[in-house]
């Protein structure tokens, strides 16, 4: 990235941005109990682990790298739901959650009675939650036959 001169300072600023990742192993585990062939029960639990490395610069921290990518927190997900079974349709109710919780911490120069300035730590708490509702339903078009 070509560097740049800086509208209120007039220093010449230089940043590039970069993408470096982790690997990561995410897993998912899905149990379904069937009643009787008339209703059956499903839950369900998945993860989706950040590959955003602990140590990253953030473009408000003013650095001359800073990375792209910065949500660092570790999702999970948990599911529910029951199928109902008639003669000729089946019918799906259930939810998903997923939450996660990530702290940011900043530092930031607060100016003093006495003209100087001293750093304060700021820890900002992101959360995220969010919730589906799945709604569903299977009519067969064709007659199944038993051998």
């Amino acid at each position: 990235m070509e560097p740049f001169i800086g509208q209120s300072s007039g220093e010449v600023i230089s940043n590039s941005l970069v993408e470096e990742l982790n690997s990561v192993v995410n897993f998912g585990l899905g149990l379904e109990y069937n009643f009787k062939g008339e209703l059956s029960v499903y839950l369900s639990f998945a993860t989706d682990f950040s590959a955003v490395p602990e140590d990253i610069n953030r473009f408000l921290s003013l650095e001359t790298e800073t990375n792209n990518s910065t949500f660092q927190a570790d999702i999970y997900h948990y599911g529910g739901g029951v199928v109902f079974n008639f003669k000729r349709m089946e019918f799906t109710v259930g939810t998903t959650l997923a939450h996660s919780k990530q702290e940011i911490t900043r530092i930031i120069e607060v100016p003093t009675d006495d003209g100087g300035s001293k750093n304060v730590e700021n820890i900002s708490t992101m959360k995220l939650n969010q919730m589906r509702f799945i709604l569903g339903f299977s009519l067969p078009f064709a007659k199944e036959e038993n051998n």
